[in-house]
């Protein structure tokens, strides 16, 4: 991902454009690279693909991609992705879960809440190396995991902004 453009809607800056420009030299991984991560968990693909059995559909809502404070120095971003179950009887799908990733963990949770305290806490699964995962790759026994890193201050800035009761 080369940037993330976004048009604010609040009535003080009302279609302003905020712009954030990543480096060149470094590697933002943008919605597929993220969805393929997620594809990779066997716990969330195991339990997607249990779900998606006869009589019941799995919706996954749209990606976000939510930069932190000063997102375009340092290229750390939240991306976030619910997961919703349809059932063949009811046309209305019913949230499940939240996917929530960085870089180099992906968690889900019963709650944004949930998933933000396995992110803080290092509890995601970690990514594999080599480069950009490309979609539908999996994982291998030769790739190696990298160890979670610790969050930055920005993104335990931004937990307790989205989640006060986490304080």
């Amino acid at each position: 991902m080369i940037a993330w453009v976004a048009a604010h809607n609040d009535p003080a800056s009302y279609g302003q454009v905020s712009v954030f420009d990543f480096p060149r030299a470094s590697n933002v991984f943008g919605p597929q690279q993220i969805e393929a991560l997620i594809a990779q968990n066997k716990d969330i693909s195991q339990q997607i693909t249990l779900w998606g059995q006869v009589g019941s559909k799995v919706i996954l809502g749209n990606l976000l991609v939510v930069p932190l404070q000063d997102s375009a120095q340092n290229n750390e971003l939240l991306y976030v992705e619910p997961v919703y179950l349809q059932a063949s009887s009811n046309g209305l799908p019913v949230f499940q879960k939240v996917i929530l990733g960085t870089p180099t963990q992906i968690v889900w949770g019963d709650t944004l809440q949930d998933a933000l305290n396995q992110i803080y806490a290092g509890q995601g699964t970690t990514a594999p190396t080599g480069g950009s995962p490309s979609p539908g790759a999996s994982g291998s026994p030769g790739h190696r995991a990298r160890p979670a890193r610790p969050l930055s201050r920005r993104l335990k800035e931004e937990r307790r902004r989205l989640c006060p009761a986490s304080r």
